[in-house]
């Protein structure tokens, strides 16, 4: 039986079908282009939150790193401190000014040999030079001094209440600082308008290539000239092969065998002020003593990388290194620092004219992290006095400087030369007073680290805070126990623990910030206990307190304790850089005074059989002994120390 369904009906069907599917298709289609749409709008979503993301991260690490500043070391970020600073000198003083002064320049320059230049044996132009600028200085020497440095016993003034303030958290506001000394306007005044006659007359770069090579420098004469030939001795024994020129401040120091036998044979000789700057020129500076020599030794000395010892520091290990390090090529001067907080008069400010601004730079000598990670804001709606004064843009940094020992090139350093020059030769009732204020160790010690921060000039002072070693007992003062020695240690490892402690700590901020924590600041724990004495290696020993005068132990019984026994009086720490100062320091004695019997002018009138028959002998075997027991036992530091 045939059931076909006629045409017209089956086109009917065959519609209706395809109407279901093309709505059923339309319905899948919408599906799957809602479901696109979604994605994609997940997706660009997602992408916004990303581009968010990264666009304040970059925000952040681009103002985090630009306050660290992405320069090429950490002198960079310093010197663009330094040149922010302002100058001023106020007009009312500026009108008193009676005399123009203006850079002193060399005559007859076509005339100068500038291969052969010989400052030591005596040099036309450079005497030349120097005649002119100690004018300005005559010219312009202090009229008033300070009334609490009137007394003076073996060259140095006697300072009552000497300030000792080693605490990073005091304040030292401006205001407190103002009242340390009292200084008066009429002496303020008058240093104002003699500071700017001075600064005037230098010029801006060195006038001749004076100064060649590289080379040590300490001041001798009399006794020192006794402690420099220790010095020496010393330096060879630890491998230093450079030059060393010993100044000697009067001719009548001149010692004939010293000069030509002993010093010559350690790569040393004497070089002779009244030479080197002229007698003349000399006569009108009057009569010099102390700390002011230091100023003149490093003018003095031929060599242009100098190295300024005193002469009772004495080197642990070699430090000709320094002189190709990094740290030095990149500053081009290092100092050390000393015990004690910096405590400068707001008036040498004043006096200077450089404007300290109330603005917080750093926080002591932490020059590099942003100052919105530690400024209390608290505080700086105080800025005289709640604000520590020199951590404010314009003033020296801290910490104070020890100057036993200083390394800088003196064709970048000539004008802060001549400025420290000045500071000292008006030091000690002047200018020691305004740079410290009584604080411990009042001298030169300011002067050379302010007159580079005066012309804009970078230094590198140490981290690693310096440390004492106790070593002999005070009868004068109850028999109390006493340091001898400040120990100061390697700038190529501190640069080195500084350069990564920088980069530590830009980290931990970027992280912080990144992750909307706050960063706590901790100066101790960011810039003080990075630097231990088991990362860092000792370099020097300062032994400043007794002198190594043998005739002088002897008689003061420094060398023994209240029963008579020998002691030892620089510590016991010298295992660690296996070298027995104090051991090689009676051995040279020994050798130099009883065995070869050397002449030295500060011991000709002592009896050397005061040392040499019972004496060095007994030190020497107590000193052996003791020795091995305390290489035997030794050791090392912790991690902590």
């Amino acid at each position: 039986m045939n059931f076909a369904i006629p045409f017209p009906t089956y086109l009917r069907i065959t519609k209706r079908k395809n109407k279901w599917y093309l709505i059923y298709a339309i319905f899948i289609i919408s599906l799957i282009v809602q479901l696109i749409f979604y994605r994609s709008a997940v997706s660009n979503q997602a992408v916004l939150a990303s581009n968010a993301i990264h666009s304040t991260t970059k925000k952040v690490l681009k103002h985090t790193q630009l306050e660290f500043s992405k320069l090429k070391s950490p002198r960079d970020y310093v010197q663009q401190n330094l040149q922010s600073i302002r100058f001023q000198l106020p007009d009312s003083l500026a009108s008193l000014n009676g005399k123009t002064y203006k850079e002193i320049t060399l005559d007859n320059l076509e005339s100068l040999d500038t291969e052969n230049i010989d400052i030591i044996n005596g040099n036309d132009h450079f005497k030349q030079f120097f005649s002119k600028f100690f004018d300005v200085l005559v010219e312009n020497k202090q009229k008033i001094p300070h009334p609490n440095r009137l007394i003076f016993v073996n060259g140095k003034p006697i300072i009552p209440n000497v300030k000792t303030v080693d605490n990073p958290d005091d304040t030292l506001s401006e205001e407190e600082l103002y009242s340390f000394e009292e200084f008066s306007d009429d002496f303020i005044n008058d240093l104002t308008i003699k500071h700017a006659n001075i600064v005037s007359s230098i010029p801006k770069k060195i006038p001749a290539d004076f100064y060649k090579g590289d080379g040590y420098v300490i001041v001798g004469g009399g006794k020192y000239s006794w402690l420099a030939y220790l010095v020496i001795k010393t330096l060879r024994k630890v491998g230093s092969t450079l030059p060393v020129e010993v100044m000697l401040p009067e001719d009548s120091e001149y010692e004939h065998e010293l000069c030509e036998e002993i010093f010559p044979n350690l790569n040393a000789k004497c070089i002779q002020m009244s030479t080197i700057f002229g007698d003349k020129n000399l006569e009108k500076l009057g009569k010099l003593s102390g700390y002011q020599y230091k100023s003149f030794a490093l003018l003095a000395s031929s060599f242009d990388n100098c190295f300024l010892l005193d002469s009772d520091a004495f080197p642990m290990t070699n430090p000709d290194k320094l002189f190709q390090s990094a740290v030095y090529n990149d500053y081009k001067m290092i100092t050390w620092q000393d015990f004690w907080r910096r405590t400068t008069s707001p008036f040498y400010y004043q006096i200077a004219g450089i404007e300290v601004e109330n603005k917080v730079i750093r926080y002591l000598n932490d020059f590099y992290t942003p100052p919105r990670n530690h400024i209390d804001k608290q505080k700086t709606s105080d800025y005289q006095n709640k604000v520590p004064f020199h951590d404010r843009l314009g003033a020296l940094p801290d910490w104070s400087t020890e100057s036993g020992e200083m390394l800088l090139k003196k064709s970048v350093y000539f004008d802060s030369l001549l400025l420290s020059l000045y500071y000292n030769s008006d030091g000690p009732q002047c200018y020691h007073p305004l740079l410290s204020q009584g604080g411990a160790g009042e001298g030169d010690k300011e002067t050379f680290v302010a007159a580079a921060h005066f012309f804009r000039h970078t230094y590198y002072q140490s981290y690693k805070a310096p440390d004492k070693l106790f070593g002999y007992y005070k009868p004068e003062i109850g028999y109390s126990w006493e340091h001898s020695t400040i120990v100061q240690y390697d700038p190529v490892y501190d640069y080195e623990i500084l350069k990564a402690t920088i980069n530590k700590i830009e980290n931990s901020i970027i992280e912080k910030e990144l992750n909307n924590e706050e960063f706590h600041y901790s100066y101790r724990e960011m810039y003080r206990y990075p630097w231990k004495k088991s990362n860092v290696p000792v370099m020097f020993y300062h032994v400043h307190d007794p002198k190594i005068d043998p005739y002088k132990m002897v008689e003061s019984e420094h060398a023994l304790d209240r029963e008579g026994n020998h002691i030892r009086n620089i510590g016991e720490e010298w295992p660690d850089v296996k070298f027995d100062l104090e051991l090689f320091i009676w051995q040279t004695i020994n050798e130099s005074m009883c065995i070869n019997k050397l002449n030295f002018e500060s011991f000709k009138d002592q009896d050397p059989s005061s040392i040499c028959d019972e004496f060095i002998h007994t030190r020497l075997a107590f000193l052996e002994r003791t020795n091995k027991i305390l290489l035997n036992d030794w050791k090392g530091f912790k991690q902590d120390e």
